[in-house]
């Protein structure tokens, strides 16, 4: 389980011409050009996602700027096919004497008939502003009904008429605060296979959580309407 997604990554490097193979091979290997190194770092079933550590290595011979601009060679590539990217800085090792710069590349994924297979992808906006790094988003509309009665009934005689729109949250892992959107604004949800757009919304809470992933960003609010389109 997870070889289809690490040879769908290595795939697509390959295409990019980067050639690209498993990150701890059984034999030892020499390279004479860029190449990328690809492991699985997490899988996450209950969150749908899975997280892929791409070490583009580069020969020492060939300058530090040939392994980073490969490696923006294989963030471009990846995000093309729908993972999120994010680039370290690069470092010398000594042992192979080549350069690297370590992609960590993550993307939605779905349990299929013979194994993980990669989830549609999909993105959010806040007015005309992708929002990036998004952990997960939830919509929760509560009609604000109550059971009517009176207090010497045991049963309700009936329910009062639903009013009310959504409840939106928003959680992603951020290391500076996103570019602030005007309120209302229009919360776009795209995937591939559709659009949802939340209007007339607006924030009510904010949390900011230090966690092991990183600074983790939480936003409540209200929604009025939501289109399906």
């Amino acid at each position: 389980m997870g070889y289809e997604l690490l040879e769908r990554i290595t795939a697509v490097l390959t295409a990019a011409g980067l050639p690209a193979g498993e990150e701890y091979p059984g034999s030892e290997q020499q390279l004479d050009g860029p190449a990328a190194a690809v492991g699985l770092r997490e899988l996450d079933p209950e969150r749908g996602t899975a997280a892929f550590s791409v070490r583009v290595l580069s020969p020492r011979i060939l300058g530090g700027w040939c392994c980073q601009l490969h490696a923006a060679r294989a963030v471009e590539a990846l995000w093309a096919e729908g993972l999120s990217c994010r680039t370290v800085e690069m470092e010398y090792l000594s042992g192979s004497d080549c350069f690297c710069v370590t992609v960590t590349a993550s993307m939605t994924v779905a349990p299929g008939e013979d194994g993980w297979v990669p989830g549609g992808r999909w993105e959010i906006l806040c007015g005309d502003r992708l929002q990036e790094q998004v952990v997960s988003f939830t919509a929760v509309r509560d009609l604000e009904r109550r059971l009517l009665g009176t207090h010497w009934q045991s049963t309700p005689v009936g329910v009062t008429p639903g009013h009310g729109g959504w409840t939106i949250e928003l959680v992603q892992l951020v290391t500076s605060w996103p570019e602030e959107t005007a309120e209302p604004f229009t919360l776009t949800v795209r995937s591939g296979d559709g659009e949802q757009r939340y209007t007339g919304c607006c924030w009510n809470e904010t949390r900011w959580a230090y966690t092991q992933g990183g600074l983790t960003l939480t936003r409540r609010g209200f929604a009025l309407e939501r289109e399906e389109m």
